[in-house]
């Protein structure tokens, strides 16, 4: 149960990482990018604090390709630090509808027992909120850092 629960969890906070960055890009159509599906490839847990995930993230994007590097992430349970969450960079390509592979790792921050982790099984996404930051880049290395504060994984699941 707390392999499958972290596997979720993981699984949605990289997809909205990945969204914020879509959503507080330049690009002047930057909203018709969507994310059309998100599944859970692989999780493999690290003892007691981490986890390694695979997600297969599907996105349409008609506009141009881009890159996105430094993916991280710091999801806050009812207000406290839960877990960090670092994305290994990827490559979406312009004009076209496809599925990506996204590894990422989530460690669970300081100070959180696992017996909160296992407690939270029953998810309720209006307790989270997540910090992200992020680099999108065009093929040419331009690109600039974005971060967001505050965001509602409540509300991120619902785009």
């Amino acid at each position: 149960m707390a392999k499958a629960f972290r596997a979720t969890v993981v699984a949605k906070l990289l997809a909205a990482a990945l969204l914020v960055f879509i959503l507080g890009g330049c690009a002047k159509k930057i909203e018709d990018i969507k994310i059309t599906s998100v599944e859970v490839e692989k999780v493999v847990p690290h003892g007691l604090k981490s986890a390694d995930a695979v997600l297969l993230v599907g996105i349409d994007n008609p506009m141009f390709g881009f890159s996105v590097t430094d993916i991280k992430a710091r999801i806050y349970r009812l207000g406290q630090p839960f877990a960090d969450v670092v994305a290994e960079p990827i490559t979406v390509g312009g004009h076209a509808s496809a599925t990506y592979q996204i590894k990422g790792t989530a460690t669970i921050c300081e100070g959180v027992s696992i017996f909160s982790v296992l407690g939270a099984a029953g998810f309720n996404p209006s307790e989270y909120t997540v910090d992200v930051s992020a680099r999108p880049q065009l093929r040419n290395g331009l690109g600039k850092t974005v971060t967001r504060t505050g965001l509602s994984v409540a509300e991120l699941m619902k785009q």
